[in-house]
């Protein structure tokens, strides 16, 4: 009987031992797996920051453009303002007036 029990102990004894390895081969693949789905996040907040940034200056341009449009439309509109005003004659007595508005009364 002693032999059946020392039988056992060895079958035990493998049997623990077959498990250990089970378990830090389990445990290797876990951590593989979860370096591989850490690396695989990385890459996709990466990849997510560069589409910001690309979407962010694509806006950008795409204001300064605008931006570029409104002042030379405007630009285009004073000068054609400005045209219009050095095309006016004033009279010699409306120079007059208008100096007297300003200046209070004195006779040119």
């Amino acid at each position: 009987m002693e032999e059946k029990s020392a039988d056992s102990i060895t079958v035990l004894k493998g049997t623990e031992e077959e498990g250990k390895k089970i378990v830090e081969e389990a445990r290797a693949r876990k951590e593989e797996r979860v370096k591989k789905a850490g690396e695989k996040a990385r890459e996709i907040v990466e990849k997510a920051q560069e589409e910001a940034k690309a979407l962010k200056n694509g806006l950008l341009a795409k204001g300064r453009e605008e931006i570029k449009r409104e002042e030379e439309k405007k630009l285009r509109e004073f000068s054609k303002k400005t045209e219009e005003i050095r095309k006016i004659k004033l009279t010699p007595k409306q120079v007059g007036e208008t100096f007297s508005r300003f200046f209070g009364g004195y006779d040119v």
